[in-house]
C-alpha cells in the first residue's frame, strides 16, 4: 500500500541540483563556509562572488540587508549569472519549499509574495547607480524570489543626445522576478537634455530588458516615482513605474499576475524652456513593442492596478488643462513583428487619479500587415483625469491606429465609460461602456472588497481591499478566449466564457478549496494519485526538475511511479506547495 506524507507552504519549491549547492546567509551566521545556516555568510554573494557558481541557489534568512552604491552604471546589488536567489527564510529550512506565508495585509487572501519571515533589502543608490541589477542568466531563467525591495534611486541625465535612464531595479535577461514586494521606494530623476527623445527613462521602480524576463506573482505599492525636467524637451519617453522593453527574436517580455497599488507619480515639467510635446507612454506599465524581424512579443496579463495617483506639471505658462501626450497608466505602443501579436489581457485598472494625463488604458498603433495589438477581457473602473479647474472626467481606454493596416483586436473590455475608440483602432468586439459607476445594483461589478476612494489614500483600505467579482457581477462570463488561460489566482479560466478583470468567478468558496489548509492536496492511489482540488498543478522532481504542468479538476487521477515528489497546487487562495512520498 502507498502512503503519502505532506508538508505545506505558500512558494515555490527549488532546490539544488545533483551537481550544485545551497550556500546560506544570515546576519546570525558565523561567516565561515555558508554550508549550512550557523556557517551562513554574513553578506549576500554578488556577481564577483567565488563563493557561488552556475546552479547554486542562495538562501537569505530574514532580516534587513542594508546595502548603498554611488557608482553610476553599478548596483547596490548585482546577482551572478546563472545563481536562483531566494529569501523569506527563518534559518532552518534545508528548501525552499518549507518557507511560510500569511495573510499580511487582511484581505482574506495569502499572497505568493506574503512572507511570514521577511527579508528586507534596503537598497540606497545615488549617482545614476541601480539598487538591483538581475545579471543576465545564459542557461535558462533563473529565480530571484521571496524578497521585499525598499530603498531609493537617483539619476540623472543631460545633454542633447539621445539619453536613457533605467531604474532601481533592471532585469537583463533570462530572469524570474517573483514572488517579491516592492515598496517604499523613492526614484527620482532629473532631466536637463534637450531634443528628441531626450531624456527617456525605462521603469523607474522597474525594468524588463533584453528578452526572456517574467515578472510576476508580485506586489508593487506604496512607492514614489518623481521626474523633474528642466531643458527643452521633445517626444521623451517616460516610463516611471514598470516598463517591458521590446522582446526580440530569442523570447518576450511578461509582466503578469501582480497588484500595483498606492504608487505616486510627477512628472514636473513647470520649469522647462520649451516644451513642443512630450510623450509619456505608461506611467504604470509601458510595454514597448518592435516590428523587428522574429522579434518575440510582450504580454501583460492579469494585473490589479488601483488607487495609483499620477500628476502632470505642464510648463510654466501652458494653456490651462495641458495634458501629457500619449499619457496613459497602462500603455502599448509601436507595430509588432509581422505574424506576431502582443497582448493586453484580463487586467483590472480602477480608481486610480490621473491629472493631466489622459486614459488608464492607451493603446497605440500597428501598422504591419499581419501584427497586431490584443487588448482583451480588461475592466476599467472609475479613473479619472482631473483639470486645473478642479472638475475631472472619466476616461478609461482609448486606442487609435496611425498606419494603414487595421490589425489591432480589442475585444470584451468593459468600463464605467470613458472610452474612445478611433475608427482606425482595428477590430473592436463586444467593448461595453455600461458598467456601474458603484457598486451594487444592475450591472455593477460586485468588487468582493474595493475601495471607494479615487488614488493613493493612507487610510489602510488599499491593503484590505480585494477585486474579485462576486455573486452576480457583471463581469462575469463575458470574455472572449485568448491565449491566457488562467487567472492571478492560478484557477483555470472557463474554455466558453472566462470573466473580465483579473480574477476568475468562483461561487463562494468551493468545500475543496477552503479545506486547503487543513487537508491534503491529493490521496493516494493505484500508480499515482488523485487530486482534491481544482487548479493549476505543477509536480517536480526532489532535485527541481519540472515533471508535469497541467490544469487539474477535482478528481483527476495522475500517473506517477513510487518515488518522492514536490506538488506546487495553484488555487483561489493562493499557492500551496506539498511534499509527497507514493
Amino acid at each position: 500500500m502507498k502512503k503519502i506524507i505532506t508538508t505545506f507552504c505558500f512558494a515555490i519549491a527549488v532546490h539544488a541540483g545533483l551537481n550544485a549547492k545551497v550556500v546560506y546567509v544570515a546576519s546570525s551566521g558565523d561567516n565561515s563556509d555558508g554550508t549550512t545556516w550557523a556557517t551562513a555568510y554574513t553578506s549576500i554573494p554578488t556577481n564577483s562572488s567565488t563563493a557561488i557558481a552556475a546552479g547554486d541557489s542562495v538562501f537569505v534568512k530574514t532580516g534587513t540587508y542594508t546595502l548603498s552604491q554611488s557608482t553610476a552604471g553599478w548596483a547596490c546589488l548585482a546577482t551572478k549569472a546563472d545563481v536562483n536567489y531566494l529569501g523569506g527564510f527563518v534559518g532552518t529550512e534545508t528548501n525552499s519549499a518549507q518557507r511560510l506565508t500569511s495573510d499580511l495585509d487582511g484581505n482574506g487572501v495569502v499572497e505568493s509574495w506574503e512572507f511570514s519571515n521577511a527579508t528586507v533589502l534596503n537598497l540606497t543608490a545615488t549617482n545614476n547607480a541601480y539598487g538591483l541589477f538581475l545579471t543576465a542568466n545564459t542557461v535558462a531563467p533563473k529565480v530571484f524570489d521571496g524578497f521585499k525591495l525598499t530603498g531609493s534611486t537617483a539619476m540623472s541625465v543631460t545633454g542633447t543626445a539621445t539619453t536613457y535612464a533605467n531604474g532601481f531595479i533592471k532585469l537583463n535577461g533570462y530572469n524570474t522576478f517573483q514572488n517579491n514586494t516592492i515598496s517604499g521606494v523613492a526614484f527620482t530623476e532629473d532631466i536637463s537634455t534637450s531634443g528628441a527623445w531626450g531624456g527617456t527613462v525605462q521603469g523607474g521602480i522597474v525594468g524588463l530588458f533584453n528578452s526572456n524576463n517574467t515578472l510576476w506573482q508580485c506586489l508593487i505599492e506604496k512607492n514614489t516615482a518623481v521626474i523633474t525636467a528642466t531643458a527643452t524637451q521633445y517626444d521623451s519617453q517616460l516610463s516611471p513605474m514598470v516598463y517591458l522593453a521590446a522582446g526580440n527574436a530569442s523570447g518576450r517580455n511578461v509582466c503578469a499576475n501582480t497588484i500595483i497599488r498606492n504608487n505616486q507619480v510627477t512628472i514636473d515639467c513647470s520649469g522647462v524652456t520649451s516644451m513642443s510635446y512630450n510623450n509619456s507612454r505608461g506611467m504604470i506599465v509601458s510595454v514597448y513593442t518592435t516590428n523587428a524581424s522574429g522579434a518575440k512579443a510582450n504580454a501583460v496579463k492579469n494585473l490589479v492596478i488601483h488607487n495609483n495617483s499620477i500628476t502632470f506639471n505642464p510648463k510654466t505658462g501652458s494653456a490651462a488643462n495641458t495634458n501629457l501626450g500619449n499619457g496613459g497608466l497602462l500603455f502599448v505602443d509601436n507595430a509588432q513583428t509581422v505574424g506576431n501579436t502582443d497582448s493586453i489581457l484580463n487586467c483590472t485598472v480602477a480608481n486610480n487619479k490621473m491629472t493631466r494625463i489622459g486614459y488608464a488604458f492607451r493603446i497605440g498603433y500597428s501598422n504591419t500587415s499581419g501584427n497586431a495589438h490584443v487588448v482583451a477581457n480588461n475592466v476599467g473602473f472609475n479613473n479619472y483625469n482631473y483639470k486645473d479647474d478642479g472638475t475631472y472626467e472619466m476616461r478609461n481606454l482609448v486606442c487609435w491606429n496611425t498606419g494603414t493596416n487595421l490589425n489591432n483586436i480589442i475585444a470584451s473590455n468593459i468600463t464605467n465609460g470613458g472610452m474612445g475608440l478611433s475608427t482606425a483602432a482595428g477590430v473592436t468586439v463586444n467593448n461595453l461602456t455600461d458598467l456601474a459607476d458603484t457598486n451594487t445594483g444592475t450591472k455593477a461589478p460586485y468588487f468582493s472588497n474595493p475601495t471607494t476612494v479615487v488614488g493613493y489614500t493612507a487610510d489602510g483600505t488599499v491593503e484590505t481591499s480585494r477585486w474579485n467579482p462576486g455573486t452576480g457581477s457583471y463581469l462575469l462570463e463575458k470574455g472572449v478566449v485568448t491565449s491566457n488561460k488562467t487567472d492571478k489566482a492560478g484557477q483555470a479560466f472557463s474554455l466558453t466564457a472566462p470573466a473580465v478583470g483579473s480574477y476568475e468567478f468562483v461561487s463562494g468558496i468551493t468545500t475543496a478549496i477552503n479545506n486547503l489548509y487543513s487537508t491534503e492536496l491529493v490521496s493516494p492511489a493505484e500508480q499515482g494519485l488523485i487530486n482534491h482540488a481544482k487548479g493549476f498543478m505543477q509536480i517536480y522532481n526532489p532535485g527541481g526538475q519540472l515533471l508535469v504542468s497541467t490544469q487539474v479538476e477535482a478528481g483527476k487521477h495522475i500517473a506517477l511511479p513510487s518515488g518522492a515528489y514536490i506538488l506546487r497546487h495553484h488555487s483561489l487562495r493562493g499557492i500551496l506547495t506539498q511534499k509527497i512520498m507514493l
